[in-house]
């Protein structure tokens, strides 16, 4: 005879697991604004607004979830516990869990510097011998990182404060970052008269949607993207990203 509670834990279970079963799950960068932010447990920002869109002309349903840090998000879709990841660079390293889709944006990566100390900038080879800083897991395309892990010296954090605090003590010489995140922390934390960009960017990469290897939704790819690529056409993506700023 089947002891009662072990049945009530059993059928909880099996509901647990399958509760989302019928939803798309998307997870994105949890401090990346414009393009991903977590407020409470939920994603917004332009990626989550694209999300809606695609969902919306496909009729599917999803959530958008915040699944913590942005290794954390990786290990989430690598693990098959998300369906996607909305907002992330391309590399190598990061195709053998996720099915790229379509890019929706681009993001300048600039050198954050505190005001007064810009110094010459044209190529990568010019910050050979500085001491840089960026967050704990990104990435700035495979070609970048790769100069990174051999040539320069850079430190990581969790946060862009962290970060920023770093570059205003004089512990770094600069922050190398998104320059859109990195602008709306600045905005955040009023700190806009204390650092500067140095104009020309690092690399300027695009943002693409993946899907874990693992999701039953890949079969939507090619609907997703002919969406997606309607959507940056008509600029209004591009719309949202310049909304966002104005707010």
């Amino acid at each position: 005879m089947i002891n009662i509670w072990h049945l009530t834990l059993w059928l909880a279970v099996i509901f647990s697991c399958n509760s989302y079963s019928d939803d798309l799950i998307v997870s994105g960068h949890s401090s990346y604004p414009p393009v991903s932010q977590a407020e409470g447990e939920l994603i917004t920002g332009v990626a989550a607004k694209v999300t809606t869109a695609i969902a919306d002309q496909l009729g599917i349903s999803y959530q958008l979830v915040s699944s913590g840090p942005w290794k954390r998000v990786h290990w989430a879709a690598e693990k098959g516990e998300i369906d996607m990841i909305a907002g992330v660079y391309l590399n190598e390293h990061r195709t053998a869990y996720l099915d790229y889709a379509e890019w929706f944006m681009t993001d300048p990566v600039v050198i954050f510097v505190k005001k007064g100390n810009a110094f010459p900038y044209r190529q990568w080879k010019d910050l050979i011998g500085r001491k840089g800083s960026t967050n704990l897991g990104e990435s700035f395309g495979e070609a970048f990182d790769r100069f990174i892990e051999k040539y320069l010296y850079m430190e990581w954090e969790h946060e862009s404060v962290d970060n920023f605090r770093k570059l205003a003590h004089g512990r770094i010489d600069y922050f190398l970052y998104g320059l859109y995140p990195a602008s709306a922390q600045l905005k955040i934390h009023g700190y806009e008269d204390v650092f500067e960009v140095i104009p020309t960017p690092v690399v300027e990469e695009k943002f693409y949607f993946a899907f874990s290897k693992h999701s039953k939704f890949r079969y939507l790819k090619p609907k997703m993207n002919a969406v997606i690529v309607e959507l940056r056409e008509s600029g209004i993506i591009q719309r949202w990203v310049d909304e966002f700023f104005r707010r």
